[in-house]
């Protein structure tokens, strides 16, 4: 495999069959877009065009996950390369987004910025090339990319490291709580212990008084 960190764009596209329209739109994008707008800066490379000998899949997986740049023409919004974005996303590789102009983007990719071309207008392919070589030199100034993947994943456990956070602390609060309870329960015993004891001393007190009251009244006699 050539450098794939310095001088390889990968280009995912649909391809179709020799001769078929797809194939011919994939060249003519490669071929009189991409092509000049990175010449000099890297090689373009298509799986079709992968000469390595071995596994195509693993080929293109490769590619997919281990070079610097790359452009996903989402026409008709080909299954492959939904898939081979899908799995750049997941490695928080930066992807440019070519889209047509009558195109709208996919629910999961809409807060992506995609470039909206029209191939038939050719001020649009200039375009294009700007916007790649804008792409190029922002990630060769290490300008940071989140995906789409790498942020919903991340906030999803920001959200699920706050909720345990919460719920740590209502445990700790209701700890402090049962403690408090038992600190009252234990005082009102002991309120309670004192009531009586009072209560007993009072009715002693006035058991006395009545036997001296009756002392009296029997001397009376």
């Amino acid at each position: 495999m050539a450098d794939a960190v310095g001088n390889v764009f990968f280009f995912i596209t649909p391809i179709g069959e020799p001769g078929s329209a797809e194939r011919k739109r994939a060249d003519s994008l490669q071929n009189y877009i991409l092509a000049t707008a990175i010449d000099g800066i890297a090689e373009i490379v298509r799986a079709d065009e992968i000469a390595e000998p071995g596994s195509i899949t693993a080929q293109i997986f490769s590619y997919v996950v281990e070079t610097k740049y790359a452009v996903a023409d989402l026409h008709g919004f080909n299954p492959n390369v939904m898939y081979e974005l899908g799995v750049r996303h997941s490695f928080n590789l930066p992807t440019i987004l070519r889209i047509d102009y009558d195109q709208k983007m996919p629910f999961d990719l809409f807060s992506e910025r995609a470039i909206q071309i029209d191939l038939s207008d050719l001020s649009s392919h200039e375009t294009l090339s700007m916007n790649i070589r804008k792409f190029i030199l922002s990630i060769d100034n290490g300008i940071k990319y989140t995906s789409p993947v790498l942020a919903n994943t991340k906030l999803k456990s920001e959200i699920a490291e706050k909720t345990i956070a919460t719920i740590s602390q209502l445990i700790d609060s209701v700890d402090a709580l049962e403690f408090s309870v038992e600190d009252i329960s234990s005082n009102i015993d002991t309120l309670n212990y004192n009531i009586d004891s009072v209560n007993d001393d009072i009715g002693d007190k006035l058991s006395l008084l009545f036997k001296l009251v009756n002392k009296k009244i029997k001397k009376s006699d």
